[in-house]
């Protein structure tokens, strides 16, 4: 039935839907997508929504005064998002918590914003908290209140394949990640994948919920593994670092005590590499981070030193826009190690820009020491400049961010994607009024732009999403600019 109707939607027989398949592999994403709507209720797996209740939103209303973004991955039809925003009301904070849900299915996403569900969907003991935030409707059907669904924005996000963290959608310093009961339709390489890119869209400190058939996550990524009376999650740590590289001695640095215990999870011998000890220099972490930087490795005759990163302008070079774009998609999905490999020696440029992102996907820290010593050969490098910012950001350091973008500003006034990091970053620091001109300047650049433009300094959006991505921004006015 559901292939029929997809036929029907193209405007195709089922004979021409299977040609056009054959031919299209975004055809045939759009099926599989369609093909697997994912089955949900409220309040499924329960004792997440105790943890984000009692250690998160408790926590965040005590320490916290910005706003808190929540990302419902693979949403499906969006009970989980709404399950989110019931309980951030239920703890007062509902104008403070943002909530992302995305899914690759249109199908999905459009019940998801109707918000219209049948009795099927609040089954189960815990599902009836939901109830009074539902008013019932003629047909027997529940729909979802107007001050909860409110709280929800919902986006097309291809889990597998598009690139996050992504300032244009919003994901990007995420404080809560569900991510629940799909992993296990993935091979193990797209988890590796997937698992790498979750962890850089949390910010210090973030969460993780996977659900209870999905694999472990921890020998792909440094998180730290929280025993709660609820449950395993996962969280990334501002301090724990392991060293998983052949025949180091694997060693682990906790964290600043926590009030829950954390379960020391290790990565096996052999696995990608992350993040150095703790107790290595930023300096000299730029290199071993990324299982780089030893000797027999440096290019000879290398320039400029970076820790253990030999740097050397590349002005020259003659690296081609094929090269640059095959980075920018090693970067996209995870493979860190193979840009740096890849950059190794080269300062000038986009390149750099993305030299310092893979570096940053391993450590933040190591990755700010490489880009400012970079900086000061190339001051007026302004992709490089707005990767300090990003940099900067995810490392909680919002005011040095601030004063990253306004120098790529001035360099650059017209770069919407550092217009709406700012907007993003005066936002969460509460500044609403400085947060809506910026998004009035980048929604008014856009519009002098062809909308299939590809922006040059962000994750490859066009400029139609930014369109999109800054109307459905918090600060954007709801009766827009005038």
């Amino acid at each position: 039935d559901t292939i029929c109707s997809v036929a029907r939607e193209a405007g195709l027989t089922l004979t021409e839907f299977a040609q056009r398949i054959g031919r299209s592999q975004q055809t045939l994403e759009e099926l599989t997508a369609e093909l697997s709507i994912g089955e949900t209720y409220f309040f499924r797996e329960p004792a997440h929504f105790e943890i984000l209740r009692k250690h998160v939103f408790d926590q965040w209303a005590r320490d916290c005064s910005q706003p808190l973004t929540i990302w419902s991955a693979a949403c499906a039809s969006g009970e989980e998002p709404y399950s989110a925003a019931i309980v951030a009301h239920e703890a007062g904070l509902g104008d403070r918590v943002r909530i992302i849900g995305t899914d690759i299915s249109h199908r999905a996403l459009t019940k998801a914003r109707e918000a219209v569900y049948r009795p099927w969907s609040l089954r189960g003991l815990a599902a009836d908290r939901a109830r009074p935030y539902l008013a019932p409707q003629p047909d027997g059907r529940w729909k979802v209140k107007r001050r909860i669904r409110e709280m929800v924005t919902f986006d097309r996000l291809n889990l597998a394949n598009d690139p996050y963290p992504a300032v244009s959608r919003g994901l990007v310093d995420v404080q809560v990640i569900f991510c629940r009961n799909v992993l296990i339709y993935f091979d193990p390489d797209v988890i590796a994948a997937v698992a790498r890119k979750l962890y850089d869209t949390l910010a210090p400190g973030g969460w993780l919920f996977l659900g209870a058939s999905d694999p472990s996550l921890a020998r792909h990524a440094p998180f730290e593994l929280v025993m709660t009376d609820g449950g395993i999650a996962y969280r990334k740590s501002t301090a724990r670092r392991i060293d998983v590289r052949p025949g180091r001695t694997q060693g682990v640095t906790e964290p600043r005590a926590s009030a829950l215990p954390v379960a020391s999870e290790r990565a096996p011998q052999g696995s990608s590499p992350r993040c150095a000890p703790s107790g290595d220099s930023a300096g000299s972490a730029s290199g071993q981070a990324a299982g780089l930087g030893a000797d027999d490795r440096r290019p000879s005759g290398a320039g400029k030193e970076c820790g253990d990163v030999a740097v050397r302008p590349d002005k020259g070079t003659g690296v081609g826009g094929e090269v640059v774009e095959s980075l920018r998609k090693a970067l996209q999905e995870g493979d860190y190690e193979h840009v740096l490999r890849a950059t190794e020696g080269m300062v000038g440029g986009e390149v750099a820009a993305l030299r310092v992102r893979a570096l940053a996907g391993l450590d933040p820290a190591a990755a700010r020491t490489l880009c400012e010593r970079l900086l000061s050969a190339d001051p007026l490098n302004v992709p490089l400049r707005y990767v300090q910012a990003l940099v900067l950001l995810d490392l909680g350091e919002s005011t040095l961010a601030l004063q990253a973008l306004h120098r790529v500003l001035f360099l650059s006034r017209d770069e919407v994607e550092a217009l709406f990091t700012l907007a993003t970053i005066q936002d969460r620091l509460g500044n609403r009024e400085e947060a809506a001109k910026a998004l009035r300047t980048a929604e008014s650049l856009c519009a002098r732009r062809d909308p299939d433009e590809r922006l040059p300094l962000g994750d490859g959006a066009t400029v139609r999403e930014m369109i999109a991505a800054i109307q459905r921004h918090p600060a954007y006015p709801a009766s827009g600019f005038s």
